[in-house]
């Protein structure tokens, strides 16, 4: 009896923290995607400021997901946040632009990797 106890307990701990880490992943996403969405034009002048704080924003939130997704997905998060500082700051409108569309898909991708499937469970 106390192995069934113990067995439900730690299935139950399991299930509590995937749920927790979808949400909090799912947050962040909406969070980033809301940020990316509201984020001004190129020739703006708080842009620059702006792309700063997404990025920072990923990387406060990057310790956390680092111990649950894999590396491609943040790498390229982190990649593209660096590139959208960048262009912001040489107010390069195409790179900006590229940038910011190639951020919102690497988040887009990061979303539908933690989310619940039967084609992530295996």
């Amino acid at each position: 009896m106390k192995s069934l106890i113990a067995t439900v307990v730690l299935l139950s701990t399991v299930l509590l923290l995937t749920v927790l880490n979808f949400h909090y992943v799912n947050s962040t996403v909406e969070e980033l995607q809301e940020m990316l969405e509201t984020l001004p034009d190129v020739n703006a002048p708080h842009c620059v400021e702006r792309a700063k704080e997404i990025e920072e924003y990923w990387e406060r939130k990057q310790t956390v997901i680092d111990l649950t997704v894999s590396y491609p997905f943040i790498d390229r998060i982190g990649e593209q946040a660096a590139l959208l500082v960048a262009c912001a700051s040489a107010k390069d409108l195409y790179g900006f632009e590229s940038a910011r569309t190639l951020l919102y898909d690497a988040t887009k991708d990061l979303r539908r990797a933690e989310q619940f499937s039967v084609k992530n469970l295996f």
